[in-house]
């Protein structure tokens, strides 16, 4: 089961991997429905599979881009001589949800990948959950039950978030949805990290990791607090860079446009440095090198610095496309890996 819990983890934090290079390239509308593409099981890899022609067969629900409208057909049905009959005998009708007509082969196949990602994530959450709830039904214990509460959290989680990104296409993008959205995979992560700990103990029959003074734990709930804080300002930031897109800006000009609020993204990483730095320097003073909490203070620190280096790659060099991905996914570290080492700490008390 412990393996389970961490294929489920690695799998779910690809997906967060997968979503933050959607967001890069802007391909999150590159598949106007959902859970199709176009319509299509397999998306189109060409223009011409999202035109009308005459003489051809379509499904129901199928998508099509014509007179820089997005169509859906009705019912199945063999296409006539011309798109206008069609249409006006009620064949097609524009999409109700939203009129994104634009089609990039490119974009398409980054956010089928991504739902793909998505989906395979689904296939461990779903039988870690399933043993989980087995074990806990069938045996005794408190701790199975832990575990099967934090199996079944991760994968509702997984359900809901799957359903916000239906309401993600369907509302094309809209403002504050990315960030719920975010906070959703974090969940789902945080609760896999949680079910794997009560594993590790389950089999142990005792925490494996030695406590921690008090005053540690405090400095790095503190700390692991200000990290969700500036990640949900850094997801904040994103979708006002979003606006700017949308709006034509050049990407030169993103930060000058952007509201002055996203400067106070950028300077809380000087706090957030100095609370991680109140408990990583007690424990690299009191702890051996080598040791749980000395490689946990190592690897608190190298995120950081590497967090605060693609910060400043943004100012220098204009938010580069490819150090997005790099600036979420090690942000998302900060908070797991802060999370994780504070519960280990609590369970070792």
């Amino acid at each position: 089961m412990k393996r389970w819990a961490t294929i489920a983890f690695v799998s779910a934090y690809v997906v967060v991997l997968a979503g933050s290079i959607v967001r890069m390239s802007g391909a999150g509308m590159g598949c106007p429905d959902w859970p199709r593409c176009f319509g299509l099981t397999i998306p189109p890899t060409s223009e011409d599979q999202i035109r009308w022609q005459h003489s051809t067969v379509y499904g129901q629900d199928r998508m099509l881009i014509e007179r820089d409208t997005l169509w859906v057909a009705q019912r199945s049905h063999t296409s006539g001589t011309t798109f206008a009959a069609d249409r006006i005998s009620g064949l097609w009708a524009p999409n109700p949800t939203h009129n994104y007509a634009k089609f990039n082969a490119t974009h398409t196949w980054i956010e089928f990948i991504n739902r793909l990602s998505g989906a395979w994530a689904g296939i461990p959450a779903t039988v870690l959950f399933i043993w989980s709830l087995f074990r806990a039904i069938r045996g005794r214990g408190d701790r199975r039950w832990k575990i099967a509460a934090w199996s079944t959290l991760a994968w509702v989680l997984l359900l809901v978030v799957a359903w916000l990104g239906k309401l993600v296409v369907e509302g094309h993008l809209i403002p504050g949805s990315i960030t719920i959205h975010m906070l959703g995979a974090l969940g789902i992560l945080i609760a896999l990290i949680f079910a794997r700990q009560d594993i590790s103990i389950a089999l142990s029959g005792r925490p494996s990791q030695a406590n921690f003074p008090s005053q540690v734990r405090l400095w790095l709930g503190l700390s692991t607090l200000l990290a969700l804080f500036q990640l949900v300002m850094g997801t904040q930031v994103r979708e006002g860079v979003d606006l700017l897109v949308q709006a034509g800006v050049a990407r030169t000009d993103w930060l000058a446009e952007l509201p002055s609020s996203w400067k106070l993204h950028r300077s809380f990483s000087w706090l957030l440095l100095v609370t991680n730095f109140a408990w990583i320097w007690p424990v690299w003073r009191g702890k051996p090198s080598g040791s749980f909490w000395h490689r946990g203070a190592n690897a608190m620190s190298i995120l950081l610095c590497a967090q605060i280096i693609t910060g400043l790659l943004f100012v220098w060099f204009a938010v580069p496309a490819w150090s997005q991905p790099l600036h979420l996914v090690m942000a998302m570290g900060l908070v797991l890996l802060g999370f994780s080492l504070w519960r280990s700490g609590y369970l070792a008390r």
